[in-house]
């Protein structure tokens, strides 16, 4: 069976209510950055993004996650999604750098700037499995670490596979 939430929110609701097994949910975008809102409950709950739609093919202009419980095996070939909550000084691009710097694969998502000279939130996509990326992040980060407020891997799945065109 199919259900519509009315919002990512409705939708952890429902997995956490066994009432679905899994969520599809929208790639995160400035404008809904749900996965940094709902961080919090995919690192200290059972789910986590299981999954990037389209798994096979070109991408396409609207693509999704898939949240589910949390599954540990890794594809060899994994993608994290990793939040990092930084201090107002700190810069998307200093934030590229370093992990640059580092030889990670990460692909920037999305920014979210709190206003007011506040924290930022970020959103990426690196290609290592999630623990091992939330923790290489981490060390990335290090010389930044006073300004950093947290690294939070969001969960992980395979690469997808990607073709040209339709």
């Amino acid at each position: 069976t199919i259900l519509t939430a009315d919002s990512p929110h409705h939708a952890l609701r429902l997995l956490d209510q066994g009432d679905a097994a899994l969520a599809v949910l929208p790639m995160p975008a400035e404008e809904r950055l749900w996965c940094i809102e709902l961080a919090g409950a995919f690192a200290d709950g059972p789910y986590g993004v299981i999954g990037r739609l389209p798994f096979v093919g070109a991408p396409l202009d609207e693509e999704a996650l898939v949240v589910g419980p949390q599954i540990p095996a890794e594809s060899g070939d994994d993608m994290a999604l990793v939040a990092i909550e930084a201090g107002g000084d700190i810069s998307r691009g200093t934030l590229r750098e370093l992990l640059d710097a580092a030889g990670l694969e990460a692909r920037w998502l999305s920014s979210r700037h709190r206003g007011g000279g506040g924290a930022s939130d970020h959103l990426y996509e690196i290609a290592a499995p999630a623990g091992e990326a939330r923790h290489r992040a981490g060390e990335a980060l290090a010389s930044v670490r006073a300004g950093l407020l947290q690294v939070l891997a969001l969960g992980g799945y395979p690469r997808p596979v990607r073709t040209a065109g339709p």
